[in-house]
């Protein structure tokens, strides 16, 4: 955003600088208020990703023990095959 950066004629420095500095006290307030909001946006998406990554996890954790499982008894079979067979 651009200011007007020069005293008009007629107008003291004393005001001049009031008013920018009513005009950089705006600014501000509004750039608190947007940052607040993204800061809660930010907050919501970390904590979004991180239900999903739980969600993801527990679902990768069941597939990986049922193909442990799953391999164990293969080779509980394979095993217990071997030894009747020598």
């Amino acid at each position: 955003m651009q200011h007007k950066t020069s005293v008009q004629s007629g107008q003291t420095w004393q005001t001049f600088l009031d008013k920018m500095i009513g005009k950089l006290k705006k600014e501000l307030e509004s750039s608190k208020e947007e940052s607040g909001q993204t800061s809660v946006e930010v907050i919501l998406l970390i904590g979004s990703i991180l239900v999903i990554t739980i969600i993801a996890g527990t679902y990768v954790f069941s597939i990986s023990s049922n193909v442990n499982s799953q391999f164990n008894q293969t080779m509980s079979k394979a095993r217990i095959f071997l030894l009747n067979n020598i």
